[in-house]
């Protein structure tokens, strides 16, 4: 913002050239006159003109503004407790005048010529402030901030002029089109350290790009810098670039915006989440103070999988070895653990085989980490599970498998040279305390020999000294000598268990030794080695060879003959026959099952008939026939029949017949007569059953029609159990025999799991008592309801009475 001020001047012989109505039009609405001429008698009592060269000069300034006149007087004016201190005019009144109009209009012309210049000299900063124009409107800033161009610009805010050391550095080319003098440029301004609130900004001076960027984004401070994205300051218009982006600030340095977000994604991309937490190479940022953590869906799957080694065929190094969760899903399913290994890996093909360290094949993942061999030690004293190496479908690479365990026994060597060098310190300290034990023990005798001994003792000496000096670990020389003790036994089975684990590896080493220099002589072709050549004119191969399985028309078998269709033996154009008839042809004189007759039509899986060979697919099923229609292959289930038994329940028949003798001391005798003709679909207990079962009608799911359900049928039960008979009971039974390997059986009796089919009951109206070993014979009938098109009618004879029942 600028700073401006409205004075009046002394009244007198200085202000008689200009008339009362340029007054007003020069002057408008300014103080009140006695506040301001109070105060400028002030100022000229206390400086008065100095010499020549003086900066204050007012008695003889011929060009000293002309004061109002009285008409202006009736014009309002501004309180005076709303304007700026009369000090702050000061350079107006005291400021030295032009010394000619030529020097003043010569000046002028060099301030238009210099308007882009970024810094004025003094001299026509004060020329400047002294025109009459700006006597009204003072611009304190043109003098203080040495701008050529403030308007409504603070005073806090100075354009920053260039050092001389910015000024060397640039002298190299930019790729994009700077902004040549005078020109506009559109550029967008964003805060220091902030890339969310930006605005445009189109101007030719950077004074005016700072001045906009204070009131557009709403700076609490002017903006007083202008940076690049890359944090290099601007100091010249002329190296802002159009439509690129800037930050301004306040005065503080530049604060880069994506550094946290830079930082943060730089760890992220370094760190990776492991069975034991988080590991990163990357240095972790100090703002980062967060605990890294394991969430709980991690830690539980941790708890409850196995963390299996998988490897890629032909491969050992430790840069190959992968791990994966093995939970109970993956465990049980071998090809969905074939499709995780292919997206772990990143296979270029799908995951066909699995083989151990020896070669075998597994099929059973399940089996495999129930074995014994499906764990291995490392030189860390983890059990790893595995390793087992993932094939695309070649043969197995032993060569991979003996890089990894060569590693491994190379980490076990590397231990074991470590712990023994720990444990000869051991030993150093211990003899080297017995000898001076033995020392102190020896110094009292005198004799030749104890001399002699004495002498022994000294070298032993000398040799415990350089002993002593190689012992790197010093914490040994200040144990006791039972922790000495206690460490030589830990070392001692240390040693045992790294050597018993040497001899391991090296035993698996030499059992696929020579699988290994056999793949090395034969190089290239070993993993394909194991495929079978064929005959250039064999049916399996050639061009577009077709795999087919052939069924005769409505049968369905597993061992039904596999043919394998060589395009390259189909007949030329030139033959009268058709491409099906040629298959047809090949089938009666090929396969044993369609040489008594010759084949005429060939249907699909769909009942639709095939009469171009260009419809096939490999691995189609086709069903032959003889020229009769086709006849659908799978029906399922194939066979179904009902059973009936009788059984005696007290608690179902109070529940569904029993309740209505008192009903709240209500007898509704009416009500039960009504329930007891009806049948009801309930679950009723093994134990409750009181006879053998009887079927009562058997199905053929292939022939049977609508008319299978009107049937009467005898029966005989066995009872199992004396007591009393309260009803009947009646389930059914379904078979899945035909065309499958292995034939199924599903029961919907109370003897049998409960299902959601349950059994139909039928209740007699009163109990009849049975003894164990009497048969019950009887006899029972079912057809359509006159009414309703899915009820029956059930009629059973048996106790020498009729029953009826209804069921809807």
């Amino acid at each position: 913002m600028t700073t401006s001020v409205s004075v009046r001047p002394p009244t007198g012989q200085l202000h008689q050239s200009l008339s009362a109505d340029e007054q007003d039009q020069y002057y408008g609405t300014i103080n009140d006159d006695t506040l301001c001429m109070e105060y400028l008698n002030e100022i000229t009592t206390d400086h008065q003109s100095q010499s020549k060269d003086g900066v204050y000069r007012v008695q003889n300034d011929q060009q000293a503004i002309p004061a109002r006149s009285s008409s202006s007087a009736t014009k309002p004016g501004i309180s005076p407790y709303l304007q700026k201190l009369p000090h702050s005019n000061f350079l107006q009144v005291m400021l030295p005048r032009p010394s000619s109009s030529s020097t003043q209009q010569r000046r002028q012309r060099r301030r238009r010529r210099r308007s882009t210049s970024t810094g004025r000299t003094r001299e026509e900063l004060l020329d400047s402030a002294y025109q009459p124009t700006n006597v009204d409107h003072l611009d304190l800033s043109s003098f203080f901030a040495n701008s050529n161009n403030s308007f409504n610009r603070p005073t806090s805010a100075p354009t920053r002029t260039m050092p001389s050391s910015a000024k060397k550095k640039r002298t190299g080319t930019s790729i994009h089109k700077t902004s040549s003098k005078g020109q506009t440029c559109i550029i967008t301004i964003y805060r220091n350290g902030d890339h969310d609130k930006s605005c445009y900004c189109k101007a030719n001076s950077l004074n005016a790009i700072l001045q906009y960027a204070t009131e557009k984004l709403h700076m609490s401070s002017a903006a007083r810098r202008l940076f690049d994205t890359n944090g290099q300051e601007i100091y010249r218009v002329e190296d802002i670039q159009a439509n690129q982006e800037y930050y301004v600030s306040g005065g503080e340095n530049f604060k880069d915006p994506f550094k946290s977000i830079r930082v943060q994604t730089e760890y992220s991309l370094n760190s990776t989440w492991t069975m034991k937490g988080l590991q990163t190479d990357a240095v972790k940022p100090k703002s980062f103070t967060t605990k890294t953590v394991i969430s709980k869906r991690l830690d539980k799957q941790i708890k409850t999988s196995i963390s299996l080694t998988i490897i890629e065929n032909g491969f050992g190094s430790n840069d190959a070895i992968y791990h994966m969760l093995i939970d109970t899903v993956l465990k049980e399913n071998f090809e969905k653990f074939l499709e995780e290994c292919t997206k772990k890996l990143e296979l270029t093909a799908h995951a066909r085989k699995v083989f151990n360290y020896r070669g075998d094949e597994m099929k059973s993942l399940k089996l495999f980490l129930e074995s014994d061999e499906c764990t291995i030690k490392t030189v860390h004293d983890e059990n790893v599970i595995g390793p087992i190496w993932i094939s695309k479908g070649e043969r197995f690479r032993p060569t991979g498998a003996y890089i990894y365990l060569e590693l491994r026994y190379k980490e076990f060597q590397l231990q074991y040279k470590n712990v023994k060098k720990h444990y000869r310190d051991i030993m150093i300290v211990i003899k080297t305390r017995k000898q001076r034990t033995m020392k102190e023990n020896d110094k009292n005798e005198t004799s030749e020999d104890e001399q002699f001994s004495s002498t022994e003792g000294t070298d032993k000496e000398q040799n415990k000294t350089n002993d002593k000096s190689s012992i790197k670990d010093k914490s040994l020389l200040s144990m006791s000598n039972k922790e000495l003790k206690e460490a030589k036994q830990a070392l001692e089975d240390k040693l045992k268990e790294i050597e018993d684990l040497m001899k391991l590896y090296k035993a698996k080493m030499a059992e696929i030794e020579a699988a290994k220099d056999e793949e090395k002589e034969l190089g290239p072709k070993f993993p394909n080695d194991h495929i079978a050549e064929f005959d250039f004119h064999h049916k399996m191969v050639g061009r577009h060879p077709l795999c087919l399985i052939i069924h005769e028309n409505g049968s369905f078998n597993s061992f039904d003959p596999t043919i394998y269709l060589n395009l390259r033996s189909l007949p030329s154009k030139s033959t009268l026959q058709t491409s099906i008839e040629y298959l047809l042809q090949y089938l009666q004189t090929s396969i044993e099952m369609f040489a008594r007759q010759r084949p005429k039509r060939v249907f699909d899986v769909n009942g639709n008939e095939i009469k171009v060979i260009g419809q096939l697919k490999s691995k189609q099923h086709l069903f032959i026939s003889y020229g009769e229609d086709y006849r659908p292959a799978f029906v399922l289930p194939d066979d179904f029949s009902i059973h009936m038994s009788a059984f005696h329940s007290d608690e179902l028949y109070h529940e569904h017949i029993g309740y209505w003798s008192d009903v709240y001391g209500f007898e509704m005798n009416t009500v039960a007569k009504n329930i007891l003709v009806d049948g009801h679909v309930i679950i009723v207990p093994a134990n409750d059953i009181m006879t053998s079962d009887c079927c009562i009608k058997t199905l053929d799911i292939y022939t049977c029609s609508n008319d299978d359900i009107t049937f009467t049928h005898p029966f005989t039960v066995e009872v199992l159990k004396s007591g009393s008979i309260s009803g009947f009971v009646c389930h059914f039974d379904v078979n899945f025999a035909k065309n499958l390997i292995e034939k199924v059986h599903f029961s919907t009796s109370p003897r049998s799991p409960k299902t959601h089919w349950k059994q139909t009951v039928f209740f007699l109206p009163r109990l009849y008592s049975v003894q164990e070993g009497e048969e019950i014979t009887g006899k029972i009938s079912c057809q359509r309801h006159p009414n309703e098109k899915r009820g029956l009618v059930i009629h059973l004879y048996v106790f020498d009475s009729k029953f009826k029942f209804y069921l809807e």
